[in-house]
């Protein structure tokens, strides 16, 4: 019991690893937070299963992969306590495939238009998403519109900073 701290290492199959240090672990009965609340504990000594008024809590830590990581396999996690004091630790581990970009255009009516447009499309991007586009002027968002006919180039970067650029 008790708030507490721990580092976890993944492991990737190319033998890379990223390392999450001093991590906080919530008290189970902290206040807010929590993604399960509400369950039982066994008393130390006697074994028999209470429901406290505090309601024991499960609390979940986001570890944002690196860039150059996304794509990567992961081959194994190591959970180390950073803590002066023991912990459990309950492990559940969620992800997505690397994120994908698809692009669509649609051409001006006639020659000399300005009514073309552009749009990106991503999936698996850890939010939020911004968008550049190579137009004049320079637009922001996943549809780029009012183009004239023409090769644009765009970038996306993810909540994270990582970026994918393509025409």
């Amino acid at each position: 019991e008790g708030t507490g701290n721990m580092n976890v290492t993944l492991g990737f199959t190319d033998n890379s690893t990223q390392t999450f240090s001093n991590l906080l672990v919530n008290d189970w009965f902290a206040a807010a937070g929590a993604v399960i609340s509400g369950f039982g504990r066994a008393g130390r000594t006697s074994g028999t299963i209470v429901n406290p008024a505090g309601q024991p809590k499960l609390f979940n830590i986001n570890l944002l992969l690196s860039c150059a990581n996304r794509s990567k396999n992961l081959a194994y996690i190591a959970v180390n306590n950073a803590s002066g004091n023991a912990r459990l630790c309950m492990m559940a581990v969620a992800g997505s495939g690397a994120p994908s970009y698809t692009a669509n255009s649609t051409p001006v009516s006639c020659i000399g238009g300005t009514n073309g447009t552009a749009s990106v499309q991503v999936s698996n991007s850890l939010p939020p998403n911004t968008y550049t586009w190579s137009s004049t002027p320079v637009q922001s968002g996943a549809l780029a519109s009012n183009l004239v006919a023409g090769l644009y180039n765009y970038t996306v970067a993810d909540g994270a900073g990582c970026t994918f650029s393509s025409s």
